[in-house]
């Protein structure tokens, strides 16, 4: 009995933590991104990137619209905007 009280208060408080919104996005243009699209259009075999891709900056566009979308966020109503990112 105690056991099951102590697991239904914890299963509580775990499904008050969920979100109940989720906005997927997808990140910014990065200078992978560049790499691969200059690769392509000169039918080059390989991506030239330094590092891992998850290492890779973004591109000054992918940063200018990373920044517009958090403006865009901070627009929003308390109630609207994410807690978390």
């Amino acid at each position: 009995m105690v056991l099951e009280a102590v697991y239904r208060s914890r299963m509580k408080n775990i499904a008050d933590e969920w979100p109940t919104r989720l906005w997927p996005l997808r990140h910014g243009e990065s200078a992978g991104n560049i790499a691969r699209d200059t690769a392509y259009a000169s039918q080059q075999p390989r991506i030239e990137i330094q590092g891992r891709d998850i290492d890779v900056p973004l591109s000054p566009r992918g940063r200018d619209r990373s920044d517009a979308v958090g403006e865009w966020f901070g627009r929003q109503g308390k109630q609207e905007r994410p807690n978390v990112i």
